[in-house]
């Protein structure tokens, strides 16, 4: 996915809020918002208000089998303490959105409705 800022586009505050309003149970909101809280750690209330291009992030939203990515798999000496390392998807095949929404509540939820099947 890709995502830039935009002082038109939607907040974060407004992603967790559509987000939450498509959850249906109180379980997978805490979760939520523990991803999100974990993830942002201190600057979680000033980042609430950032806006991005929504349209950008969601045309160029893809999901990817982390056993097809290419990485370190590995034992990592303990004496080495940091690695950063790149991977090139232009090989491995995205996920198919709609069969993922299938499989469980939490992906529908979580999917750009775009990228789900009508009904």
């Amino acid at each position: 996915m890709f995502v830039e800022s935009s002082g038109g586009g939607k907040s974060l505050r407004d992603l967790i809020e559509n987000l939450f309003a498509r959850l249906t149970t109180a379980g997978a909101r805490l979760r939520v918002q523990q991803i999100v809280a974990d993830t942002l750690g201190s600057p979680l209330l000033t980042s609430l208000d950032a806006r991005f291009d929504d349209l950008l992030a969601t045309n160029s939203f893809r999901i990817f089998d982390a056993a097809e990515i290419p990485a370190i798999r590995s034992t990592i000496p303990p004496q080495v303490t940091a690695v950063k390392f790149q991977s090139d998807l232009t090989g491995v095949l995205a996920l198919d959105p709609a069969e993922l929404a299938c499989t469980s509540g939490l992906w529908q939820a979580l999917l750009p409705t775009q990228a789900l099947p009508t009904r």
